[in-house]
Order: structure tokens, then sequence, then C-alpha cells
């Protein structure tokens, strides 16, 4: 009778949100021992498509640096988890291909438990020029309907880092992430001795000196490897030295990378 009530609110909720069941049902991915949530929440099912989402949104989304930003964590469309351990911008990534059920089951959760199709967005009224630095914000995208929620929406002390933890908590045995190719691009900068800085020491598989700059190049191997490294270790401002020449870089991989175009 309790799962029958929850199922009921579920629905109900799912339906005043605007959403009705998922056209694109298919066979389930993975186990099923939840066959109610099956047909109840879809999605897309394209790798690029974002299901849910939790990141720390900046102003300045046209700055270079800002190439480089991975979300907090983020489920897309093909099932992949894809996050940052909490504590900074720098670390490495890690993903994880998960089963439907799980996914159905965080939407259950986030929907009943946190009660996400109650909280709302109050960063769309806001002028572009009046918006914060950075804010946390959070997007579910299924059964064909968005719904977004952030800091400016009142959301309650602890919620945003509660539900990123719980996406997070959808993969449970996730591995690194060191994507195969990418979008490598350079910028030169002036030095600065009071930034970090770290001299690039694979010419030999990528010359980030002979690349034009602000221009995305579509490079696969272990140059685009290496770099994706560094810049996962030592973050996205870091000043990269290649013999008299200093510059920032960026690699931005499809489906992983908040700004990456699709590939060629």
């Amino acid at each position: 009778m309790r799962l029958r009530v929850w199922i009921a609110v579920l629905v109900l909720m799912l339906m005043a949100a605007g959403c009705q069941s998922g056209p694109q049902t298919r066979e389930p991915i993975g186990t099923v021992t939840r066959p109610d949530l099956v047909g109840l929440i879809d999605w897309e099912r394209s790798p690029l498509a974002v299901v849910f989402r939790a990141e720390v949104t900046a102003a300045d989304v046209d700055a270079f640096e800002r190439r480089n930003d991975v979300a907090d964590c983020t489920i897309y469309g093909d099932n992949r988890v894809v996050y940052t351990p909490p504590g900074g911008l720098s670390g490495p990534v890690v993903f994880q291909s998960v089963s439907d059920e799980a996914i159905r089951v965080f939407v259950e959760e986030l929907t009943l438990i946190y009660q996400f199709y109650n909280r709302s967005s109050g960063l769309d009224a806001l002028a572009p020029e009046n918006r914060p630095p950075f804010i946390e914000t959070l997007l579910l995208v299924v059964n064909g309907q968005a719904h977004r929620a952030d800091a400016l929406g009142a959301l309650p002390d602890g919620y945003y880092r509660d539900v990123t933890e719980r996406c997070r908590a959808v993969a449970d045995s996730p591995a690194e992430l060191i994507p195969a190719a990418g979008y490598v691009s350079v910028r030169p900068i002036t030095y600065n001795p009071e930034r970090p800085s770290v001299e690039w020491q694979h010419s030999d598989l990528l010359n980030l000196a002979a690349l034009n700059p602000d221009e995305r190049v579509w490079i696969s191997g272990e140059g685009a490897q290496e770099l994706w490294r560094l810049l996962r270790t030592y973050g996205s401002d870091v000043q990269i030295t290649q013999g008299e020449t200093t510059l920032q870089a960026a690699v931005e991989a499809p489906g992983v990378t908040r700004f990456s175009p699709p590939r060629p």
C-alpha cells in the first residue's frame, strides 16, 4: 500500500510539473527491480543530452578558462554519470555507465524526497550585469520537460551539496575519465611570476606553441591526453610555458566538459 501511495505521489508531481510519460521508453538497460518506474520516467538517449546536472555557473561564461569546466555532476542520456570529486576546480574527472533503474530511482528520490519540483530558479529573472559571479544551479530533464532550480530560488541550506552528492552516488564504482580526443585551444599570455606555472614537456606529441590563438582544433592521441592530465592537475588558469611562449590551454571533450562543441 505504501509503495502505491508513493507511486501515485510521483505521478502527480511529474504531471504537475508539465511532464508526461516518456515517449522514448525502450528495453531497459540493466536489471529491473522497479518495473513501476519503467515508462513513468524516461529521457533523451543521446550521449550529449543532459538528464541531470549540478553545476556552479559562472557569470563569465565566455572566459577562455571556462572551456575546461566540468560540472560537479552530470547524468547524460547514454546513462553515463560524469563528475568531479568535491573539493575544488581541479582534480580528476570520473565516470561510470549505470543502469536505467539507477537513474530512475535517483529521479524518484529527487522528486519525492528532495521535492525538486517545488524548488525554483531566480537566475533568469536577473539581467546579466546583476548576476552574481558564481551560482549553484540544478537542472533535470525527463519526459521531454526541463526544470531548473538555483540558489537565487531560495534553496535550503545544504540542498545543492546533498543533491550533488546523491548524483555522484548513482555511480557506485566510477573510474577516471581521460578523453581519447578533444578540442584543444590555446591563448598566449604574458608570463606572471606570481601565478602558478608549469612547463609543457610533451611538445613532441603536441606543439602548443604552433596552434592558432583561441582556435578549437580537434586532436586525438597522447598529446591531448597529457594536456588533459596537466589541466586537471594544476587547474584551468595555470600558465603553461613552452620555450619562450607562455599560454593558457583548454581541452574540451563532448559529453564531458560543459561548453564543448559536438565532435567533428
